[in-house]
């Protein structure tokens, strides 16, 4: 299975991108740090715990507020390089961590990290459009 990616505009993009690329590159920071704000808060304000103490939930949410105390302050960031960054989980401050995204033989799992993935994707998307057509009519003139 596979999928085509085609972006529109791409001639006009790499004239932009020739014509100004400091502005091309603080708009892509910009992108960056409002990605990973969003992407936080999911993780930070999401419940993790899926279904109740008795393992029948069966995947669902809880009404558990967010994610507290230590694996709640685990959740880092760091700059990969110029438009990457990395978000990730400190297990020096929370050694469990793995064990609640990805269960164990007796509890099953609860995957936080790819439920806060999948909620974001539309943001995400939305917000790489909106920079895309700002670079483009900004500077492809």
């Amino acid at each position: 299975m596979s999928e085509a990616i085609r972006l529109i505009g791409a001639k006009e993009f790499e004239k932009a991108i020739k014509s100004n690329p400091k502005y091309v590159l603080l708009e892509g920071k910009k992108l960056i740090q409002r990605t990973k704000a969003y992407i936080t808060r999911q993780l930070k304000n999401n419940p993790w715990r899926v279904g109740d103490s008795s393992g029948k939930g069966k995947g669902i949410p809880v009404s558990s507020g967010s994610a507290k105390g230590r694996l709640r302050s685990s959740l880092l960031s760091k700059p990969v390089s110029t438009l990457s960054t990395k978000l990730y989980i400190d297990e020096t401050q929370a050694n469990y961590a793995k064990y609640v995204h990805g269960g164990t033989g007796r509890m099953k799992e609860r995957p936080f990290m790819d439920r806060a993935k999948t909620d974001a994707k539309p943001f995400v998307k939305k917000q790489g459009i909106d920079f895309l057509k700002k670079i483009v009519k900004n500077l492809a003139k």
